[in-house]
């Protein structure tokens, strides 16, 4: 202890021994979709002519594509749009897709800036095993989102999890 020579207020810091409180990030989700193994997915037809009617055969507006998403439990860190339409393809026909698709555009558009996916082949394959299977590694994980998929089920999954 040092030896003070006049009065007066002195300030001392002592180390506590503790470690701070450290911070939590809040922004990292993870969505879980359930769609088929192949999806349609709508695009533009370049050569589409609008001073023509519209014709599915000889002058239809949109063509299709099929797309293989990644298997079933695969989970996929996306940090912009474009990394999920290339795992699990653009805005399409599947309902569920189609849904999962805008949660994560909307989730992009609001500021987000990671989020992991991962997809099941029906809603039923949802259960809080697979959810301890593929979300439960992930620690930086805060909030989970299943868009479109409202069964009792589901919903019990998540909060197990």
């Amino acid at each position: 202890m040092p030896t003070y020579l006049s009065p007066g207020v002195y300030v001392e810091e002592v180390a506590s021994g503790s470690a701070p409180i450290a911070g939590v990030g809040t922004s990292t989700a993870g969505f879980i979709g359930a769609f088929p193994n192949s999806i349609t997915i709508p695009e533009p037809n370049p050569n589409y002519d609008p001073s023509q009617a519209i014709d599915a055969t000889t002058n239809p507006a949109h063509i299709t594509t099929n797309f293989s998403p990644v298997k079933v439990g695969e989970v996929k860190l996306c940090t912009n749009f474009s990394e999920f339409k290339k795992f699990f393809g653009n805005f399409s026909h599947s309902y569920a897709q189609r849904k999962l698709a805008h949660a994560v555009y909307g989730f992009f558009n609001n500021g987000g800036t990671r989020c992991y996916v991962v997809r099941t082949a029906g809603e039923g394959q949802i259960t809080a095993e697979f959810l301890e299977e593929t979300f439960e590694p992930i620690d930086e994980i805060a909030i989970v989102a299943a868009p479109g998929l409202t069964s009792s089920n589901v919903s019990d999954a998540i909060i197990t999890h």
